[in-house]
C-alpha cells in the first residue's frame, strides 16, 4: 500500500491517484533532451520562480504547473482516508500500510485524541463532583486527563517499537505512532460519544468504553501480528507486552489522579463512576 504524495489518499501499489496535481503529473511528455536542453531545462528550474510557465515542446503550448498542497494539508487528507478507512472491510490493510507509513499524521490523531480526552475527563469531574468541584480540580481534571492521554499514546507505541526492535523488523518509533494512531481511533470516536452520553446516561458510556476498548486491544494484537514473523508464537510475547504496558500506564494514571484528587472518598467515587484510564 501506498500514499499519494499530493492529497495523501491511499492507493494500491501500481495506482494512480485521481487528484488534479498527480493526474497533471502523470500527463507531461517524457521525451528525451540534448545535453544542452537538459542544462536549459535545468538552469531554468533553479533560478526561476515557480510561477513560470513550462513550454509544451509538441505544440509549444503555455501551461502553469499547479501549486504543491501543503503538508499538512496532505497529513489532514490521509488522516480523513484513514478515518474513512475505518468503516470499511479492508480496515486491516490500512493498518498493515501504517507499519511502512513515516507520514506523520498519527501526530492529528494524537493532538484530537489528547484534547478530546481533556474535555471528557473536565466533563466527568463536573458530573460525579457536581457543587463540590471547583475551577481548581476541573482545570487540573482538563490536563490530567490529557496527560493519561499521551501515557496511553506513547505507551503503546513504544511497546509495539521495542517488539519490532526483539524480533529485528525495520519498524521506526514514527511507524510504531502510526500504528498506535489507527489502532486508537475507536476510542477516540468512543470518547467523542461519551462526551454526550456521559451526563444523561452513564451506564450505556460504560458500555461503550468497554467495546472501543476491546477494539483498541484487538487492533494493537493485529499490529503486533504483522510485526512478527508468523513462525513465531505471540501469545505470550503479545500477553508480557501489554501486561506491562497496561501496568505502566495504571500507574502514571494513578498518580495523576491523585494529584488531581486528592485522596478524598469523592474523588474515589468520582474515579469509579466509568472513567477509562485510556
Amino acid at each position: 500500500m501506498k500514499f499519494c504524495q499530493y492529497c495523501g489518499k491511499q492507493l494500491q501499489d501500481n495506482e494512480i491517484c485521481s487528484c488534479q496535481n498527480a493526474q497533471f503529473q502523470n500527463s507531461q511528455p517524457q521525451q528525451p533532451f540534448s545535453a544542452k536542453e537538459a542544462y536549459q531545462q535545468q538552469f531554468n528550474t533553479t533560478t526561476q520562480p515557480n510561477t513560470q510557465p513550462n513550454f509544451n515542446q509538441a505544440g509549444n503550448n503555455m501551461q502553469f504547473a499547479p501549486a504543491q498542497p501543503s503538508q499538512f494539508s496532505t497529513l489532514l487528507n490521509q488522516a480523513v482516508e484513514t478515518f474513512k478507512g475505518f468503516f470499511s472491510n479492508k480496515y486491516e490493510n490500512t493498518l498493515k500500510a501504517s507499519a511502512d507509513d513515516k507520514s506523520h499524521q498519527w501526530l492529528l490523531f494524537a493532538v484530537v485524541s489528547i484534547i478530546f480526552s481533556g474535555i471528557s475527563s473536565l466533563e466527568l469531574v463536573a458530573t460525579s463532583l457536581g457543587k463540590f468541584s471547583n475551577a481548581g480540580s476541573r482545570s487540573t481534571s482538563f490536563f490530567t486527563g490529557m496527560l493519561s492521554t499521551a501515557a496511553v499514546f506513547f505507551g503503546f507505541a513504544t511497546m509495539i517499537f521495542v517488539i519490532s526492535k526483539i524480533y529485528k523488523r525495520n519498524v521506526s518509533y514514527i511507524n510504531a505512532l502510526n500504528l498506535t494512531a489507527c489502532a486508537y481511533l475507536p476510542i477516540l470516536l468512543g470518547t467523542t460519544v461519551n462526551f454526550l452520553f456521559i451526563p444523561i446516561a452513564s451506564l450505556f458510556a460504560l458500555l461503550i468504553s468497554i467495546i472501543v476498548h476491546i477494539m483498541f486491544f484487538t487492533l494493537i494484537f493485529i499490529a503486533v501480528r504483522n510485526i512478527i514473523p508468523s513462525e513465531k508464537n505471540i501469545f505470550w510475547p503479545f500477553t508480557v507486552a501489554i501486561t506491562v504496558t497496561v501496568v505502566a500506564v495504571t500507574i502514571v494514571y494513578a498518580t495523576l489522579m491523585l494529584i488531581t484528587f486528592g485522596s478524598t472518598i469523592t474523588s474515589f467515587l468520582g474515579m469509579l463512576s466509568g472513567k477509562s484510564i485510556f
